[in-house]
């Protein structure tokens, strides 16, 4: 007995020990760095906690909400509508100095009415206001979408901005990303506007509406934005907020970017090509006129989503866009029917590879009794050397889009507004005082093909070319002409007719 009781004295003292010892190596404050466990600074900046951004991206249970959420876009399962009615188009630069002729461009005139294609709905059969003969740039009667530069405001501060890029170029995961590194200094109600927007992305209605609650009555969120917030929480299109076309601060602008993206996914898987062209179309002109620099990445993705929404829509024969119909005779060629659609509607602006490209033709022939469309929005080019991007519009939207090379130091390409001149395929390159250039040698950079700019009428020495050196394109590299990669410029050179308006700004 007295063994065993010295084994339970001896059993206490080993457990009081061992309390104290681990009782102490617990304790705050005393232990070093080392013992520690691992603290996270990765937001050190204040903007985002660890909990509250775990719990701004925790999607929720099926319990929890039934909002739409971009999770379901695989399946399609919200924006579940139906298509919409779409409405019825001088320097010293030696790169292009004296290539071809000067072909003075033609000038539309008269008035015509247009049909649409019986079996589509269209909202009207009257010409949209960009074919007018009497509209000398398409940009004041179009506009595009968002506030020209400089209508911003100037109290919209710079982190906003940052901010606002960061959103419209990556979604919510970018925005999230951005708050990681950068602590934008921003009142409680804009902070939580922000916040509550990337939780809506995101599929956590019910945190948005937490972060979002009393964001009504708060002076400095305006309708629009309150507007974006609720499409985004209920995963409405957003295409249907027409006020768009107003004046807003860069937030905005970065807010219906992000729903427009998303909106153009899901109306691409759904094969809804007319209203994600619209979508990509708005994000492309959106981009070139936002108040933050361009990115590159965004307007790649942006491009490419383009490209694929308008093989089934602008380039497509079935695709719904407003177009006049001729019927192939016998003996015709296509230069033949431009001449005589030109000739009952004098006010249209075509080229054979547009009509060629309209109703897929490429490589094929056409035959009598052929019923073809002929577009009748108004092609014209939109070129913006910051982005180093060029658009190609037909009316006021954009069916196509390239990366281009601008005008190095010293040869700055000019701003303004050109008219399509001469088009070369294999062009010589003429410099100055010296020998021409032949198709084809290392030393002419003009690549397959040349598109010549006029100025009040006048021939310049700029245009649109394609390249010898691939890796130029997207850097100042020409002597101020707009450089393009061959492919690129070859079919810009079936689809841009002669006397179409050439844009270029800053």
């Amino acid at each position: 007995m007295r063994g065993v009781a010295v084994l339970f004295v001896g059993a206490g003292i080993l457990m009081i020990f061992m309390a104290i010892w681990f009782g102490g190596s617990a304790s705050g404050g005393e232990t070093s760095g080392e013992d520690a466990g691992p603290v996270s600074v990765e937001h050190a900046t204040g903007f985002l906690e660890t909990e509250f951004e775990d719990d701004l991206l925790a999607r929720p249970s099926e319990a929890q909400s039934t909002d739409p959420v971009p999770g379901a876009l695989e399946a399609g399962a919200f924006l579940d509508v139906e298509p919409v009615e779409l409405p019825g188009e001088t320097s010293g630069d030696p790169e292009g100095a004296g290539i071809g002729s000067s072909t003075p461009p033609r000038e539309p005139a008269g008035d015509t009415s247009f049909t649409v294609a019986p079996d589509r709905q269209a909202a009207s059969t009257e010409p949209p206001e960009a074919t007018g003969a009497a509209l000398e740039d398409p940009w004041e009667a179009v506009g595009t979408p968002g506030a020209a530069p400089g209508a911003y405001g100037d109290d919209l501060g710079i982190g906003e901005v940052d901010l606002a890029a960061a959103l419209a170029h990556g979604g919510a995961e970018g925005l999230l990303e951005y708050l990681r590194r950068v602590d934008p200094d921003l009142p409680e109600s804009r902070r939580n506007l922000v916040l509550a927007f990337a939780a809506a992305l995101l599929g956590n209605g019910e945190r948005s509406r937490e972060l979002g609650a009393g964001l009504a009555d708060a002076l400095d969120v305006g309708s629009l934005e309150l507007d974006l917030l609720e499409a985004a929480r209920l995963g409405q299109d957003v295409l249907d907020l027409r006020a768009a076309d107003e004046a807003r601060g860069a937030l905005g602008l970065a807010m219906r970017a992000a729903l427009l993206e998303r909106s153009g996914l899901v109306h691409q898987q759904n094969s809804r090509n007319a209203l994600a062209a619209r979508c990509f179309s708005e994000l492309l002109l959106g981009e070139v006129h936002a108040p933050w620099s361009a990115d590159r990445d965004a307007l790649l993705r942006w491009t490419a989503a383009l490209d694929q929404a308008q093989r089934g829509h602008r380039w497509s024969r079935s695709g719904n866009w407003p177009f006049v119909e001729e019927v192939v005779q016998s003996g015709d060629s296509l230069v033949r029917i431009r001449k005589r659609v030109l000739k009952s509607h004098p006010d249209l602006l075509l080229c054979t590879g547009l009509i060629e490209r309209a109703n897929q033709l490429t490589g094929r022939y056409i035959h009598p009794n052929d019923e073809l469309r002929v577009p009748v929005d108004r092609p014209s080019m939109l070129v913006d050397l910051s982005a180093r991007w060029a658009l190609f519009l037909l009316g006021d939207e954009v069916a196509a889009a390239w990366e281009v090379g601008i005008g190095k130091d010293g040869h700055e390409t000019q701003t303004g507004v050109f008219t399509v001149g001469e088009k070369k395929e294999e062009p010589m390159w003429f410099r100055p005082g010296e020998p021409p250039v032949p198709f084809g040698d290392p030393d002419n950079p003009l690549g397959t093909r040349w598109i010549a700019w006029h100025r009040d009428g006048v021939k310049t020495s700029l245009g649109f070319h394609g390249t010898s050196d691939p890796d130029g394109v997207g850097h100042r590299v020409s002597l101020g002409c707009i450089r393009m990669h061959n492919e690129d410029v070859e079919e810009l050179f079936e689809i841009l007719p002669i006397g179409a308006l050439v844009r270029v700004q800053p």
